[in-house]
Formats: C-alpha cells, sequence, structure tokens
C-alpha cells in the first residue's frame, strides 16, 4: 500500500512487497516475535552465534530463528515456484542484503519495508 500510494507502478516491485517475507512461514514453524527479538539481538552482540544458531536445516527447538534468517532465500525459492517472474524473486532474495545491491527498485521495496 505504501508504494502504491508513493506512486509505484511496476509489477513486479509491488509482487515482491506483497511475498518478500512468505519465507517466514514453513509449516509447520514460523518466525514468532522471540525469534524476530533474538535476531536483532544477536545480530548486534554474537552475529557468529547467529548463523551457527541459524544453520540449516534447523531442529524445531530454533526453526523460527533460521527462518527469520533466511527468509529472503527461502521466500524467493517459494516465490519462483509459485511462478513469480525471475525479477521478482531477486527482489525479495535480496530485500534485506545490509548494503543492498545499487537497484532502484529494490531501494523502493527495502525503504517500503523499513517503514512498516
Amino acid at each position: 500500500q505504501r508504494l502504491v500510494c508513493a506512486g509505484e507502478t511496476d509489477c513486479d516491485v509491488l509482487i515482491a512487497a506483497l511475498l518478500h517475507d512468505v519465507g517466514k512461514v514453513m509449516p509447520p514453524f514460523r518466525v514468532r516475535l522471540n525469534d524476530r527479538v533474538a535476531r536483532v539481538i544477536l545480530q548486534r552482540c554474537a552475529p557468529g552465534l547467529l548463523m551457527r544458531l541459524a544453520r540449516l536445516p534447523a531442529p524445531r527447538w530454533r526453526a523460527g530463528l533460521a527462518l527469520a534468517v533466511h527468509h529472503p532465500m527461502l521466500g524467493a525459492a517459494l516465490a519462483a515456484t509459485l511462478g513469480c517472474t525471475p525479477r521478482v524473486c531477486w527482489l525479495i532474495e535480496h530485500h534485506e542484503d545490509d548494503p543492498p545491491p545499487p537497484d532502484a527498485a529494490l531501494c523502493r521495496l527495502v525503504g517500503a519495508d523499513r517503514e512498516s
């Protein structure tokens, strides 16, 4: 909605905006609030530990944390199986890159994601 209100007309960006977090849910697992909090804290204080804990495949007790970390890649793969264009999949896969690749459409997607 933010992108539409801002005048976005690129269909790939709009589809990526709708689907960019689809990788946060892989039944029976999903990213919960505690996974999001743990990710933020560990990313700032112990990034190496975060990457070890988020390794895939993840056992049940750390599946939500692994999804939180890897949801861009997982979401892009899922979007591809759903028939999304390669561009949509690329936008989803890179929406949390830090720093993001130099791509104007990706910057608009990242900006809208950060505002929400």
